[in-house]
Formats: C-alpha cells, sequence, structure tokens
C-alpha cells in the first residue's frame, strides 16, 4: 500500500529544506519553524508571534537565518570563520584570502556586512553578518565567497578529483577548495580575462595548476586528453537564458569528462519549468 500524497512528510514552502533538517513546518504562511531561526529573532528582540501574523513579511523569517538551515558555521557560531561545513555533510568549503587588489577593470576588496538584506532573504541568497571578498567588473558584481555561493559550489567541490577543468576562475574559491584535496592531481583553469587572471592567479601558486587566458567555448583541450571532472562557472547572474549556454558546454565535455556540472543550472532549470507551468488569462 502505497503512502497518500497528504501523508509525505512535509518540506519547507520556501528554501524545499527535507524535514531531517527542521522541525515541522506551520502553514506557508509562517514558513520555517527552525528553533534556531525563532531564537535569533529572539535575540534581536523581534516578538515571534506577531512576526507570522504578518503574512508577508513571515517569508522573510525563513530566509534571516538562511546560513544557519543550510550551512553551518565551523567555529562555534563565529561568522568570521573562515570556513563552513555543510549540516549533515562532509564539505568543508574555504572562503578565499586574497588582498584588495584594483585593475584596470577589475576589483578584488573585502566588504562587510553588519545588516540584513531583505531583498536578498527573500530570494535565498541571505548573506549573514560577516566579512567577506568579491571580484568586481566596473560596478558588476562577478563572485563573492558569501554562504549563497558555497552553497551553489558545494556538490562540485565534493566531487572534485583527478584531473579537473574550471571554466571561469573568478576570485578562485572552488580552485582553493578542491587543491585541499589530496586526490585532485591536476588543474587546468579557463578564465577569458587576462587581467583577472595576473589579479588573481598569483596567489594560487601551486605547481598542479595551469592558468589557461581563453574562451570557455572555443578553447580546445589538448589532444585525447580526458578529464574526470569540469566545472563551470562563466556566468555573471542566474538567469534561464544561460541554459542554452551551459548545455553547450556540457555537449563539448560529454565524451572528455567523468563528471561535469554548471553553476546554478539546477535553480535555472527550476526557473524554466515553473515559467512554462504559469498560465495567462487574459
Amino acid at each position: 500500500m502505497t503512502r497518500s500524497k497528504a501523508n509525505k512528510p512535509k518540506k519547507c514552502p520556501f528554501c524545499g529544506a527535507e524535514p531531517d533538517l527542521f522541525h515541522e513546518y506551520d502553514t506557508p504562511r509562517c514558513g520555517c519553524s527552525n528553533e534556531d531561526c525563532i531564537a535569533h529573532f529572539e535575540d534581536e528582540g523581534v516578538d515571534v508571534a506577531l512576526w507570522n501574523k504578518r503574512p508577508i513579511e513571515s517569508k522573510m523569517r525563513t530566509r534571516i537565518r538562511e546560513l544557519e538551515a543550510h550551512i553551518a558555521p565551523h567555529a562555534d557560531g563565529d561568522m568570521e570563520s573562515t570556513h563552513y561545513t555543510l549540516r549533515g555533510g562532509h564539505v568543508m568549503l574555504h572562503k578565499v584570502d586574497l588582498p584588495d587588489m584594483q585593475g584596470e577593470r577589475w576589483t578584488i576588496e573585502k566588504f562587510t556586512v553588519d545588516r540584513p538584506d531583505f531583498g536578498a532573504i527573500l530570494a535565498g541568497r541571505n548573506v549573514p553578518h560577516g566579512t567577506y571578498t568579491r571580484a568586481m567588473r566596473g560596478k558588476k558584481l562577478v563572485m563573492s565567497d558569501t554562504p549563497a555561493e558555497m552553497r551553489d559550489h558545494h556538490h562540485a567541490v565534493y566531487a572534485a578529483t583527478g584531473s579537473c577543468l574550471i571554466n571561469g576562475l573568478g576570485i578562485g574559491m572552488v580552485l582553493k577548495n578542491i587543491l585541499l584535496k589530496t586526490d585532485v592531481t591536476d588543474v587546468t583553469v579557463v578564465e577569458i580575462d587576462q587581467e583577472l587572471i595576473d589579479l588573481v592567479s598569483p596567489h594560487y601558486q601551486d605547481p598542479r595548476v595551469t592558468f589557461v587566458c581563453s574562451c570557455s567555448y572555443t578553447y580546445k583541450p589538448p589532444k585525447g586528453k580526458k578529464y574526470d571532472w569540469v566545472w563551470h562557472d562563466i556566468w555573471d547572474d542566474i538567469c534561464i537564458d544561460n541554459l542554452p549556454l551551459m548545455h553547450k558546454l556540457h555537449r563539448k565535455y560529454g565524451r572528455r569528462a567523468v563528471w561535469q556540472g554548471s553553476w546554478a543550472r539546477g535553480i535555472c532549470e527550476r526557473e524554466k519549468k515553473a515559467l512554462k507551468s504559469t498560465r495567462y488569462y487574459w
């Protein structure tokens, strides 16, 4: 006898987390009832009961402690810790350790978050209080080592082994973390911007790493070269328009890679599916 849909374990109505990471959930109006979230609000002097009565802001309550819900600080709640461990997992991601640098087009800089961004909370990409590093191309944020970014890359870091290729350098967060794995034998980093390579690569001096200035779509690996792991991270934003280009890269390395993935591909595919299921009435 199969279980009815009504008897299946509930998931968080906003972040989709499984019950093993949470307590039971209230109605979608109230969102996640994780005790850590409630404790945080009480520490901040917020009346949780009153907050739950607010149908819109109650969603913010779900996101305000996103880090505690998905990524646990490695050092007993120290939000300034340089690395985080996924709850229930075995992946420890380290923040980058780059100095502030200025180029003609690129800026690598530290930034501090000391207040919640409710827009980011509702979007599921809350940035907890702390100091982080980001890469800016002009005024455009390209990459940072915030917990949301770490969560996007944790499955890729976990899968990394053997001969690896990374399309897109950024601040080198993925590169730094896979180099900590002893089973990674060599890494090729393909980056289209030589200035970014000049700024970042000196801080990742490892005999296993080779930096190549080339376009990810036109780069030709050595003849007969096979990779155990390939990661594509060349897009500035999470957008369903990136999917055709992701598919192009996946086809390119389909026979060359044992494992490959693209940054935020799952999010983009879910958004595309949701868009297709939306009906409009005039």
